[in-house]
């Protein structure tokens, strides 16, 4: 487990069985949405066939950090992996739902379970 930080963000990944789970805390916008980007950079660099980015205490994303999560999701399609973001707050969801990113980012109320 390692800890990604610039507060009032932090992140804390875990890499269980294949699997990175990123459990993103406190809000990106743009002075924290670097330390979001390196994260995701660095846990792509181990090629999971799926990142898992745990929203429950994400409490706000702006612009920023939808065109880094925009541009991973991307990236992750085409290499045939899946991004998925997991249990946003209503705040979130629904910056998420503005700007239609649904199409690209599997979005679920439930983490996926760790296989």
């Amino acid at each position: 487990m390692s800890v990604f930080s610039r507060p009032p963000f932090d992140i804390t990944w875990i890499e269980n069985r294949g699997e990175v789970r990123l459990i993103l805390k406190g809000e990106v916008d743009l002075a924290t949405v670097a330390t979001l980007a390196a994260a995701i950079e660095e846990a792509e660099r181990l090629r999971p066939p799926t990142l898992v980015l745990d929203a429950a205490d994400l409490t706000f994303i702006d612009a920023s950090g939808v065109r880094v999560l925009v541009r991973a999701a991307r990236h992750a399609r085409r290499a045939g992996r899946r991004l998925t973001l997991c249990n946003p707050r209503p705040p979130v969801a629904r910056m998420l739902a503005i700007v239609g990113i649904g199409d690209l980012l599997d979005i679920v109320e439930q983490a996926p379970a760790s296989g």
